[in-house]
């Protein structure tokens, strides 16, 4: 409980790594929060670690003041194989963010490791309540943002590394 990591970007970033490089698709989008002010419950399926599970209840306004009455609910299972150098990730994300507009994400991410090569692929469909004025009326219109993304990272040398990202151009926006 307290300002907790959110389910967002945690699995991801774990293997995708090198943050500074290239952050994972959702965070660069700025479509949610590293962190949130709520409860999570983490567990594993397994004792070897290799399937597990995070269930979050957060503000939904990251390491803000609370901005509305609404909560975000974050729900992430994730399971390893081959002795942990395949991972699979699905992971939800809901918020209510006012009386008629909610927004639902929803990611795949999976990724191969060996010990000097590593790739991974994440696949977003999401969907957003907006508001846009058309004239003089505002009217709340609903957006399919489609997100994906592909890295990979080869340790050439013991103190090299060459990392390659490439994402989808974002789809859903357009009116």
């Amino acid at each position: 409980m307290g300002l907790i990591p959110t389910p967002l970007f945690a699995f991801p970033e774990k293997v995708w790594g090198y943050r500074s490089v290239e952050k994972e698709a959702l965070d660069l989008r700025g479509f949610g929060n590293s962190s949130d002010q709520g409860a999570s419950l983490e567990g594993n399926f397994d004792k070897n670690g290799n399937s597990g599970f995070t269930a979050m209840i957060g503000n939904g306004s990251g390491n803000k003041p609370i901005a509305n009455k609404y909560l975000e609910y974050y729900l992430s299972v994730h399971k390893r194989f081959f002795d942990k150098k395949l991972n699979v990730e699905l992971m939800m994300d809901y918020k209510r963010l006012n009386t008629e507009q909610e927004r639902i994400l929803f990611r795949t991410f999976g990724s191969y490791e060996l010990p000097n090569f590593r790739f991974g692929v994440e696949i977003s469909p999401n969907s957003f309540d907006q508001t846009v004025k058309i004239g003089t009326e505002s009217q709340v219109v609903q957006t399919k943002p489609f997100l994906g993304s592909t890295f990979a990272a080869a340790k050439l040398h013991k103190n090299s590394l060459v990392i390659c990202t490439l994402g989808l151009p974002e789809s859903g926006y357009k009116l």
